[in-house]
This record gives structure tokens, C-alpha cells and sequence, in this order.
């Protein structure tokens, strides 16, 4: 369903990082990345408001919310290393040894 749109995006982000010197994001960074926004909007509708106050949040944070989605997809694509690839792992890196 969103396939064409994750080719697209990976794409954008290969030639944006390729032009600004970062490492561009894996695809299936850009996919978990869209993934996640999708279900974050579509949920919203029936759980957006109680998932919000589980968390302390008040009915003001919904723009917010959204606002930091689009950070989020934006700085995957711009490749800054957010959210953490998929294929470098995470584990190291959350993990105090």
C-alpha cells in the first residue's frame, strides 16, 4: 500500500544524503519510519486522546505530537541517525556494558 511511497522517500533521501555528505538511511529505516506514522495516524481518530493522557500528556499535545512526527520522518530522510537503523542494530548502543 505504501510501497510506492517508501521507494520514493528512499530515493529522496539517498540523493539529499548524497548532496549533504551524510549516510543516507536504510530502506527499512524509511519503511519502520512510515510505518510507524501511519499507525500513529490512524489510530488517532479512536485512541489519539487517551494514549496522550496515559502518558501525561492534556489535549494540547496533539499539533505537538504530529509536529514531532514530521521531525522524525525528516530527519530520517536528511540521514541524522534518527531513529536508529535497523541494520546497524541497536542493542550496543542502548546497553551500558
Amino acid at each position: 500500500m505504501l510501497d510506492e511511497v517508501v521507494d520514493r522517500l528512499h530515493t529522496q533521501a539517498r540523493q539529499q544524503c548524497g548532496a549533504t555528505g551524510r549516510t543516507p538511511p536504510s530502506r527499512e529505516a524509511i519503511q519502520l519510519t512510515v510505518c510507524a506514522l501511519h499507525q500513529a495516524v490512524a489510530t488517532e481518530p479512536l485512541f489519539g486522546d487517551e494514549f496522550r493522557r496515559s502518558v501525561g500528556l492534556d489535549d494540547t499535545a496533539r499539533d505537538r505530537l504530529l509536529d514531532w512526527w514530521v521531525e522524525t520522518l525528516r530527519a530520517t530522510l536528511a540521514g541524522q541517525g534518527w531513529p536508529i537503523d535497523p541494520q546497524q542494530g541497536c542493542g550496543d548502543q542502548l546497553v551500558d556494558r
